[in-house]
């Protein structure tokens, strides 16, 4: 073989091919990369050679029909062609020709049974698609028989390439970087003639068929064993039983009653309070009268003096007060012959409404004693001024006022109730909502009804309580009182549909009863095991037919995998069978 060619193995790693280039003497060196290659799938691998290639100053053209190569070899401007020149086809198919004579005479010197001897071993010319075919799974399978045929194919790889390919890709490319080719170049290394079948080494046709032969066998093995699948698909027939029970919620126990039809059952309890402000709407004038004190004195003698409820006051601007209650005013003391005068604060308001009567301190005179020695022992003296009257009109409460505002608030808290204790109900539980009892609010107002106000406040607190239990112990019970109407080839099934009505609820007992009402589904059994013992290697028609005469089955679904499966598989674990 001539140094200037050098063919690459498919695992061979860049090393041995830098090798080789060190070791040929030529400038121009053809490199042989078949399709698949290890060292033409990385970038890398091909950056490292071209770096090589011209260190050792060599122009290294690369020869193949890989199209990931070409282009990774393009990135390193590699020179690229999908044939050897032709002048260089002939040198090797003349180098083929003789590895193969010796080949031959080596394989027809080994040692042969005598049958063998006989017969002169019969040799093919094989395409290059047909080289692809038997060395890919000689290499798979790693058979020595082979060997042989792997080491010529190893070297005539190039000349093997898609001859199909556009006429642009069998140019030498110059890779000037403008994407341009050198055509001065290749015209002088390529033509598109076909490459002669002679070059292709021999193979014995007896090895050949063998091979062929067990592909065939290990294929039919997988058509026949492991791709064939049946799925079918069972709805099983259904039913519906009525309910009607009494049963009984009860706090106090921890475990269901069957006999008694009692389920264990809590109670949740619930503190709500809510208050707002609402504005009054009522209106009415006012005849208020100004009240206020005064400190009455008695400097006329130590004897004491009752004055009787309305007593009359005349402040120093003319208004007149009067005396709220019957008061008595305590005698004066005698002291070194001096008259001390005794004094008592006592309650006035006035003689009539308005506000002219809110007058600042002021000294007063009882006009009952005028015109005797009284009117000026008896006196009275305010310290702080009178308030409150008044004759305006103001808002006030009024019972509508009142009455709204309770409604508001309590409609507001019993959502709320509600909700709380939805929040508070255990996962899985059910709620008796006429159990719900709701204790009598306690209300609280900032003003009294007719009071004046232009807003009030009113906040209300509210104490419920309500059973609730888990439903999973109703439908347990529920099945237990059902189970007499259940046969041994039914079953029940999820999906029953029951109200509670009747609730009568106890919580000093700790009790509430009620009554459940509503459906429960029930399903055929259907054996999984004994439909597909009936239904194996039957074809879609018969096992319709076979599942039709069946009582349990409502429905059938049939598929087949591969589509040219036509036949339920002979073996079960191939059969998927599942029940809706």
């Amino acid at each position: 073989m001539k140094e200037n060619i050098i063919y690459i193995k498919p695992e061979e790693e860049i090393t041995s091919v830098v090798d080789k280039l060190v070791k040929s003497s030529k400038k121009e060196i053809f490199l042989v990369i078949p399709k698949g290659a290890a060292i033409g799938q990385s970038l890398v691998n091909l950056k490292l050679l071209k770096r090589e290639a011209n260190n050792l100053e060599k122009v290294v053209t690369i020869v193949t029909d890989d199209e990931t190569l070409e282009r990774l070899a393009k990135k390193t401007d590699f020179l690229i062609s999908n044939a050897l020149p032709e002048e260089r086809r002939e040198e090797v198919s003349v180098e083929i020709e003789e590895e193969e004579k010796e080949e031959s005479e080596d394989y027809l010197s080994e040692e042969k049974p005598a049958e063998e001897k006989e017969e002169a071993p019969e040799r093919l010319n094989f395409s290059p698609q047909m080289i692809d075919i038997v060395q890919r799974p000689a290499q798979a399978a790693g058979g020595l028989f082979l060997e042989k045929i792997k080491k010529v194919s190893d070297k005539a790889a190039g000349l093997f390439f898609d001859n199909k390919k556009d006429e642009s890709l069998g140019k030498l490319s110059s890779n000037r970087g403008d994407g341009s080719y050198d055509s001065k170049n290749s015209s002088s290394f390529f033509d598109r003639k076909p490459i002669r079948e002679k070059a292709l080494p021999a193979f014995p046709t007896r090895i050949f068929a063998l091979f062929i032969a067990a592909a065939l066998l290990i294929a039919a093995l997988l058509f026949v064993l492991v791709l064939p699948k049946a799925e079918i698909k069972l709805g099983a027939k259904r039913d519906k039983i009525l309910i009607d029970m009494a049963m009984i919620g009860d706090k106090n126990i921890s475990q269901s009653d069957s006999g008694q039809n009692k389920i264990p059952a809590q109670v949740i309890r619930i503190e709500q309070r809510k208050a707002g402000d609402f504005p009054t709407t009522g209106e009415r004038q006012l005849n208020e009268k100004a009240k206020g004190k005064i400190t009455v004195f008695n400097s006329y003698s130590s004897s004491p003096q009752a004055l009787v409820e309305t007593t009359r006051f005349l402040s120093s601007s003319g208004k007149v007060f009067r005396l709220v209650k019957t008061t008595t005013i305590p005698g004066a003391k005698i002291e070194e012959g001096n008259i001390v005068a005794s004094q008592i604060e006592v309650e006035v308001e006035a003689d009539q409404p308005g506000d002219d009567f809110n007058i600042e301190p002021s000294d007063f005179t009882i006009p009952g004693f005028k015109g005797s020695p009284k009117y000026s022992a008896f006196y009275g003296r305010s310290s702080r001024a009178m308030a409150g009257g008044s004759t305006e009109k103001v808002k006030v409460l009024t019972q509508s006022d009142y009455d709204d505002a309770k409604k508001t608030v309590l409609a507001e808290i019993d959502n709320n109730i509600k909700q709380e204790i939805i929040n508070q109900t255990p996962e899985g539980f059910d709620i008796l909502e006429d159990s719900i009892q709701i204790q009598e609010p306690e209300i609280k107002s900032s003003v009294e009804v007719g009071g004046k106000a232009e807003n009030f406040n009113m906040s209300i607190e509210i104490i419920a309580r309500a059973f609730v239990f888990s439903k999973q112990d109703a439908l347990v019970l529920i099945e237990k009182n059902l189970a007499d109407q259940i046969t041994e080839a039914k079953e029940a099934i999820s999906g029953a549909e029951f109200k509670y009505k009747d609730v009568s609820a106890s919580f000093d007992k700790g009790q509430v009863s009620f009554r459940v009402e509503g459906t429960q589904p029930i399903a055929w059994k259907i054996n999984k095991d004994e439909i597909k013992n009936i239904i194996m290697g039957k074809t879609e028609a018969d096992v319709r037919g076979i599942l039709a005469k069946r009582p349990e089955v409502e429905q059938a679904q049939v598929f087949f995998w591969p589509f040219w499966v036509s036949k339920i598989p002979e073996r079960a674990e191939k059969i998927d069978l599942t029940i809706e």
